[in-house]
């Protein structure tokens, strides 16, 4: 039995997460500013030391910002500094964290005035976290998360709705301190209360894992809680609709009416339903990677601080979360897989459809996909007969690009994906072969990290270099991970086209009689794209920098790229460590890593579509990080997919 402490003082500390993306941006952060704006009634105050606003940029300033990773954006405090509140935002969330201590005032009266700063607007957050923070007079080191312990100080909590038996679910963390969830356990719960108490002498230790260690950077338990609350908002998202049910019932009935040769049965409609079925199918997939990745970043945020072990603990409830959402998306799955499958059966025995292949001379046959709107004008720059083609929200361009029959060119449809992630990439995918059904590939371009080998000349990647991914696509972050922290991959991802695989081959047997089509659409590019001093190429270790092997060892020709043929990795992570860049290389066979060719190569496999990639350097993922080189490899990238396809047969001879 542990012994009842006593709690000297109480604190309260909130995390609020709101999902900030390119459609929600100005509700998102009107929600966020609203909130703030109560917050100052009572706090108001510059954080002088900071040296940080105490008003937030306007809306217009934060739709058009990038963030790689975090940055702080507003902080505020009462006058009496015994309360204070930061508004941050990391990647697509915004994260707006309060603190409330003094006496007399405890957890109750925290929580009654935090009530009245988010009366009316909780529905519209991403997830919601309150943090009892007790203060004890305990002189041990460790205060161990027993059910004793727990009962010692409830009768101090809010009157607030708790789980039944919360008392015996605590966590011990490694530094010893205790953790109770006390919300009630609905799957999709948006609010969750926690209790977590600490000696006095130790509160800066727990304050910097919950709170603050007095740096500008979100606390590694609030990063895991948003983490957390990007799952519970997709079992919310999962468990609120019956569209996917209704859908395999709708699939189902045309099914059985074309088996019974129903003649009110419209031509187009198993056709549509088809599509529906592949778009839900990458839906899905799009909703499992992201909570993959949520659930992979929530292991390493803690792993340093929590052993999760077995039980009805927060940090185990999770996981168990995790592991039933994942079995869901696969067994839904499968379902709309196996009724897309028999109504494709159907409809090839029934009614025979032409493929995409057999579009109309005038239809395109290749999308071409880019994320930045850099990458999209470079290759908007080497298409001919440039027309708009913009359908519903998409903006689309159609053109040409020569092919190795000159009166016969490719016909293209360009698409900006609007984000730097898969999911996005999935998604503009999809649209695009719904609205021009006749595309029979789709290629992404673009800018990726180059993995540079100094001690491996030949293998050197260097900034403007072109890493086309003829060996395929590793989806890094889809993994299972080990006892031991081991990890593999989950599944095989599908193969780039093995025509255009050919025909990179045919390009670089080219290459050795000094044959390179490319350049000549790099020398006569504009200002904007042009190439920046190679002085500008640096490579870093460690707090020094590295010299690239010589040009006569590692192939590159002055102001030339170099073409690289090979694997690239690509998940939504954007790295800027060249350990864990090397690390993930040699695990892999990686030569370049990217954020949106996993979510264009499962949306091609997943739509019947072939997918090829290409890529042009733009930094080494590491510290040296920079953009200089950015429009030069987007362009480096468009240039040898134009010279690839001006290689390659009309498609629609290929049948």
């Amino acid at each position: 039995m542990t012994t009842p402490v006593k709690v000297t003082a109480e604190e309260f500390v909130v995390h609020v997460f709101i999902v900030l993306d390119d459609v929600t941006v100005t509700a998102s952060y009107d929600l966020a500013l609203r909130l703030w704006g109560s917050l100052r009634s009572f706090l108001g105050s510059p954080v002088e030391a900071s040296g940080l606003p105490v008003d937030p940029p306007d809306a217009a300033e934060i739709r058009g910002r990038t963030v790689e990773e975090e940055e702080i954006l507003a902080v505020q405090q009462s006058r009496t500094c015994d309360a204070q509140a930061v508004l941050r935002r990391r990647h697509d969330v915004l994260n707006l964290s309060a603190l409330f201590t003094g006496e007399p005032a405890g957890w109750a009266e925290f929580e009654r005035r935090w009530d009245l700063v988010v009366d009316g607007v909780a529905q519209a957050f991403l997830g919601e976290v309150r943090i009892y923070y007790g203060l004890t007079a305990s002189a041990a080191d460790a205060l161990p998360a027993t059910a004793d312990l727990a009962v010692s100080v409830a009768g101090r909590l809010p009157p607030v709705a708790c789980a039944r038996g919360w008392e015996q679910a605590g966590v011990t963390t490694k530094t010893g301190f205790p953790l109770w969830e006390l919300s009630p356990r609905e799957d999709g719960r948006r609010l969750r209360r926690v209790l977590t108490l600490t000696p006095v002498a130790r509160d800066s230790d727990l304050s910097a894992w919950v709170w603050s260690d007095k740096g500008p950077d979100m606390p590694m338990f609030a990063r895991y809680l948003g983490h957390a609350a990007k799952v519970r908002h997709h079992v919310r998202l999962w468990k609120r609709g019956r569209s996917l049910r209704d859908l395999r019932l709708r699939a189902a009935d045309i099914a059985a009416r074309l088996r019974a040769g129903d003649p009110s049965l419209a031509p187009d409609q198993p056709g549509a339903v088809e599509l529906a079925l592949t778009s839900a199918l990458t839906s899905v997939a799009a909703m499992r990677r992201t909570v993959e990745i949520a659930a992979d970043n929530m292991s390493r945020t803690i792993a340093d601080a929590v052993a999760i072990g077995e039980g009805r603990n927060v940090f185990a409830d999770d996981r168990s979360l995790v592991e039933d959402l994942l079995t869901w998306f696969d067994d839904e799955t499968e379902y709309l897989r196996l009724a897309r499958d028999l109504l494709r059966e159907l409809r090839r025995a029934v009614v025979p459809v032409a493929g995409p292949a057999r579009a109309a001379a005038d239809e395109p046959l290749i999308g071409l996909l880019t994320a930045m709107p850099i990458e999209f004008q470079a290759v908007r720059s080497l298409l001919e007969n440039v027309q708009d083609a913009s359908a519903g929200r998409a903006h689309y361009v159609r053109g040409e690009l020569p092919s190795r029959e000159p009166k016969r060119p490719h016909k293209i449809v360009l698409v900006q994906t609007g984000a730097t992630a898969t999911n996005a990439a999935a998604e503009s995918a999809a649209g695009l072969v719904h609205s021009f059904p006749s595309i029979s590939c789709l290629i992404m371009a673009g800018v990726a990290a180059g993995v540079p080998a100094p001690a491996d000349p030949a293998r050197h990647v260097r900034l403007g270099d072109v890493v086309v991914a003829t060996w395929g696509i590793v989806d890094y972050a889809h993994v299972v991970v080990h006892d031991g922290g081991a990890t593999s991959l989950r599944a095989t991802f599908p193969r780039p086209w093995p025509y255009l695989t050919r025909v990179a081959d045919q390009l670089e047997a080219d290459e050795l009689t000094g044959l390179r089509p490319w350049e000549q659409w790099l020398d006569s590019a504009d200002e904007l794209f042009r190439r920046p001093p190679d002085k500008t190429d640096r490579l870093v270790s460690g707090a020094g920098s590295v010299r690239h092997p010589r040009r006569a060892a590692s192939g590159h020709r002055p102001d030339r790229p170099k073409i690289h043929k090979g694997r690239i990795g690509s998940a939504d992570i954007s790295l800027r460590d060249a350990g864990l860049r090397d690390g993930l290389a040699a695990e892999h066979n990686l030569r370049a890593l990217e954020m949106e060719g996993a979510g264009v190569g499962t949306s091609a496999f997943l739509n019947d579509r072939h997918w090829f990639m290409v890529r042009g350097i733009s930094d080494y993922a590491d510290r040296s990080y920079t953009v200089a080189w950015r429009p030069y490899a987007a362009l480096a990238a468009a240039a040898y997919i134009r010279a690839l396809l001006a290689a390659a047969l009309p498609f629609d001879e290929l049948g």
